[in-house]
């Protein structure tokens, strides 16, 4: 008995043991993209962010509207800031790390824009920008990979370094990974690497 599911992956119940899947050669219906939406992060074919920075900043346009609502119906300074950070900051930061790091300065300087906007509103108590954001995430998350060898991204570590020689403590003692291409060196675990 050959039973097909979706036209795509055929059971062939014949033989006793094992079950085996069999990939039909259809390849009329596969359509090209040029970019996917993955956990929240649209992902382009050059690894490019210029779409996931479109929806970010009307996303971010949208809740300042909400935080200006907020501020007429006279919510405190001190709650505005908790909000602020609730509900614009945190979109921002979701996969900061992975996707940050493909930041060009005229994205960088959009991102930048509605935070200061929101300081001069009174919704932020301080004045950040997205390169310090990204700065402080990255170290962290390096640094928790580094550290704590059963995490799910301490695989992706370069190996370490044997040094046969007394020198100074080094917090990087990792070998740097061979990079000829832009986009892989730009890479979260390789612009950790390079960066820190």
């Amino acid at each position: 008995m050959r039973v097909c599911i979706a036209n795509r992956f055929c059971l062939d119940f014949r033989r006793p043991c094992p079950v085996r899947f069999h990939l039909l050669p259809s390849f009329d219906s596969i359509e090209m993209v040029d970019h996917i939406k993955s956990l929240g992060v649209i992902i382009q074919h050059k690894l490019n962010c210029e779409l996931h920075m479109s929806s970010l900043l009307k996303l971010c346009s949208q809740r300042m509207y909400l935080l200006r609502l907020l501020r007429s119906q006279d919510l405190s300074a001190n709650h505005l800031h908790t909000v602020f950070h609730a509900i614009v900051v945190s979109h921002i930061l979701y996969a900061l790390p992975a996707w940050g790091v493909f930041l060009n300065a005229g994205q960088s300087g959009r991102i930048d824009a509605i935070l200061k906007r929101a300081y001069k509103c009174g919704f932020s108590k301080n004045l950040i920008t997205v390169t310090e954001l990204l700065t402080q995430f990255s170290t962290t998350l390096f640094r928790k990979i580094k550290y704590n060898s059963v995490h799910c991204l301490s695989t992706l570590l370069p190996p370490k370094q044997s040094v046969s020689y007394s020198l100074r403590n080094c917090d990087f003692n990792y070998e740097l990974p061979q990079c000829t291409y832009t986009n892989h060196k730009q890479s979260f675990i390789n612009h950790c690497s390079f960066n820190m």
